[in-house]
């Protein structure tokens, strides 16, 4: 639908009288809104089981599965680690390797919204966001 608008408005310039400039980027599209419930709710559910605070294991995992943005700032060093600008696909790995560490490090499942046992999961932890 977009290209056919593209296309549409294109045929439409008068291209005698005038001159244009296009550009076409890809257009970046952060993580989703259900994306980042699942991250939260995953969270809660490590912080309920590990007794770790939940912003806690936010900077935990920022730090193990992001890359580290380094800046220079008044003539000191500084290191921040983020998760705003991942994409969808950077977003899913995040989770999936946040997912692969609960599993086998702490031995805590943390199931998908298509998984069995995902309705359980979720009612239990809801209520602890």
């Amino acid at each position: 639908m977009d290209r056919e608008m593209a296309i549409g408005t294109l045929k439409r310039l008068d291209l005698h009288e005038r001159y244009y400039l296009f550009t076409c980027e890809e257009q970046k599209r952060n993580r989703t809104v259900p994306q980042n419930k699942l991250y939260r709710l995953w969270l809660t559910c490590i912080s309920q089981e590990t007794g770790n605070e939940v912003e806690d294991l936010h900077d935990f995992y920022k730090e193990r599965y992001t890359e580290p943005i380094i800046r220079e700032v008044m003539g000191k060093r500084q290191v921040k680690y983020t998760t705003t600008n991942l994409n969808v696909i950077q977003f899913t790995n995040y989770l999936e390797k946040i997912q692969i560490h609960a599993n086998t490090e702490l031995h805590i499942t943390l199931p998908n919204p298509e998984d069995r046992y995902w309705a359980e999961f979720y009612d239990f932890y809801i209520d602890k966001l």
